[in-house]
């Protein structure tokens, strides 16, 4: 997308009115850049030379139970929403497609879920300030967040699932259904393999 078509599409997001959920997907954001794999890797604790790919093919970790890593999610209310949603899939879901663990580290998990924010050092998201009005009538600033589902490798990360969108911080229970809708998918999806 060029600076113009990103610009003109800015300018629209600007003048037209704004739903209550203040989400919106930005095509500019939807490539990895190099500042986003080196906050993978930064997070991850892996070398700059660690691989980070996306993974096309349904491959799905095949432990049983799948063990979880909540702990990359930073945001404590959103955490605290996935682990709930969890202990829930556990109660009436495990036995048709699967039980979930949570695991306490990445040693552990067989894939994490991830969440962050991040506003790029460059580019016209951080230079324009967008802004929304939350379901309370608060203005809130629109950022990037980041949405991952990652299966840690020894040689770095595979990422199965990604989602960039702008929102605002506290939207919490749109972002703990969007991970969570994506783990329902996950472990229906390799129930049938």
């Amino acid at each position: 997308m060029s600076r113009l078509t990103t610009l003109l599409f800015l300018i629209f997001i600007l003048c037209t009115p704004v739903s209550a959920q203040c989400r919106f997907v930005v095509a500019s954001l939807e490539k990895k850049s190099d500042e986003e794999r080196a906050l993978l890797r930064k997070g991850f604790k892996l070398p700059d030379a660690a691989t980070i790919s996306e993974v096309k093919n349904k491959t799905f970790p095949s432990a049983a139970p799948l063990k979880v890593r909540v702990e990359t999610i930073f945001d404590p209310t959103i955490r605290q929403l996935v682990t709930d949603w969890i202990n829930e899939w556990n109660q009436k879901e495990a036995q048709k497609y699967g039980k979930l663990g949570v695991a306490p580290d990445g040693l552990q998990a067989d894939i994490s879920v991830l969440r962050y924010s991040h506003l790029p050092a460059t580019g016209l998201i951080g230079k324009l300030g967008l802004t929304c009005t939350d379901p309370n009538g608060k203005v809130q600033r629109l950022i990037p967040i980041y949405s991952y589902l990652i299966v840690e490798r020894s040689d770095g990360l595979e990422i199965l699932w990604r989602k960039v969108y702008l929102t605002y911080e506290e939207e919490h229970e749109f972002a703990a259904r969007l991970l969570t809708d994506r783990l329902k998918k996950l472990m229906k999806e390799r129930a049938k393999h």
